[in-house]
């Protein structure tokens, strides 16, 4: 449940949807067997690459019995090209949060944020001026979003100074009020027109957005994405 927030069902996850077989599988080249007019798959590597020099196998034989015909000499490890090691370098030099990152929503990282709509504060109505804001587009009823609170009570307590924190809810007031889960010691409030979070796309819950004291947007994105959490170290990175 903490590996993907709630929303529409992604596809893209489920890989290419050829079945059930190993992923290999799907790449294996086949050739067919003249005399007996079989479809044979090619021999797989364990690491994945097609076998080479592998003759077809004979009837009743199986790939583990064959023996490589005329084997290419292997290169050794110390003669191989280094030019890839300069490439590697340059590559683990850029941010790691960056385009390779899934977030459920339209992005807006390093661009001006939409404007924060509220129908009706359930908490007194924050300070914004001059504070770094974090919005956390949420519903009672989404388990992933009812653990995040505990945090971000942590997260205001601690930077309260420079932070506030905003849980926003396109529920109807009376749902959120009922709300039995941890208890919200961060501003609250809800839009059940959901404004904000139509202008951000917001695919999946919860979705959490920082916002700098210029209205930029820093951080924006599923809490709990694995390589990709919003920890207290990163939030205090951020609001330097």
């Amino acid at each position: 449940m903490d590996g993907q927030p709630i929303g529409k069902f992604d596809r893209s996850t489920w890989g290419s949807g050829a079945g059930d077989f190993p992923p290999w599988n799907r790449f294996a080249p086949s050739y067919r067997n003249a005399s007996e007019g079989r479809r044979l798959t090619a021999p797989v590597h364990p690491e994945g690459r097609i076998a080479e020099n592998l003759a077809p196998p004979a009837r009743g034989a199986t790939f583990s019995s064959q023996k490589k015909t005329n084997p290419k000499p292997r290169r050794s490890a110390m003669k191989r090209p280094l030019f890839f090691l300069p490439l590697a370098l340059i590559l683990l030099s850029f941010p790691q949060d960056t385009a390779s990152k899934k977030i459920w929503a339209k992005s807006f990282l390093n661009k001006k944020a939409p404007e924060l709509v509220v129908e009706t504060w359930l908490s007194e109505k924050p300070d914004l001026a001059g504070k770094y804001v974090l919005i956390d587009f949420w519903a009672t009823w989404c388990p992933p979003c009812r653990k995040a609170i505990p945090e971000l009570n942590t997260f205001q307590t601690k930077f309260k100074d420079k932070l506030v924190i905003v849980g926003l809810s396109d529920e109807p007031e009376e749902t959120v009020r009922n709300f039995k889960g941890p208890k919200i010691k961060y501003a609250s409030a809800v839009d059940p027109q959901a404004r904000t979070k139509k202008a951000v796309d917001v695919q999946g819950i919860p979705h959490v957005m920082l916002i700098d004291p210029d209205g930029i947007v820093r951080w924006e994105g599923f809490p709990f994405l694995t390589g990709h959490e919003l920890t207290e170290d990163i939030l205090q990175e951020l609001l330097k």
